[in-house]
């Protein structure tokens, strides 16, 4: 059964979307596309380790790869192979809503994620191995970023002038 259009929206006679007034030029004509970026997931417990001089820093298990900035995930989301590979501590299974309906996902600690020269400990969800890595919004939020879909990039919140900074109130 699928979702009826809002009244007010309306279909066009050839099917599609007709959008309120005012709508298209408020959102402007420039192709917007998905946004990707060089992520590095290290495992915490190695970088502790190194810091107590116990491993050196090419045991640290790591790995660095194209992600999908996604505004609809909470989480950072990994394949299992990935999860796996990074040795990443199981905490608990979630409930998760999908595009296909909710789904049970395991969720673990233990990572430290990366992108454009900033890095925090972060929790990982995982995902099914045909799907990219997604970069979800708690991820944006510690690491202070914000998407420009135009630009198809990720940047340093322009509300702080380019610093990294964090929320305590």
């Amino acid at each position: 059964m699928s979702t009826p259009i809002k009244p007010e929206l309306g279909e066009t006679p050839q099917g599609g979307v007709r959008l309120e007034p005012g709508l298209r030029e408020r959102w402007g004509r420039q192709r917007m596309g998905r946004v990707r970026v060089p992520i590095t997931i290290r495992n915490s417990d190695d970088l502790a380790a190194v810091r107590r001089n116990l491993i050196s820093e090419e045991q640290v298990r790591s790995l660095t790869v194209e992600g999908f900035v996604d505004t609809g995930a909470n989480f950072l989301c990994l394949p299992k192979s990935m999860v796996q590979r990074l040795g990443l501590v199981y905490r608990e299974t979630l409930l998760v809503r999908t595009a296909n309906g909710p789904v049970n996902r395991n969720l673990f600690v233990g990572a430290e994620v990366g992108i454009q020269g900033r890095s925090l400990p972060s929790a990982v969800m995982e995902i099914d191995e045909d799907m990219p890595p997604l970069i979800g919004v708690l991820v944006l939020e510690m690491l202070d970023f914000v998407v420009d879909p135009g630009g198809e990039r990720l940047i340093p919140n322009p509300e702080h002038g380019g610093d990294w900074m964090a929320d305590i109130y």
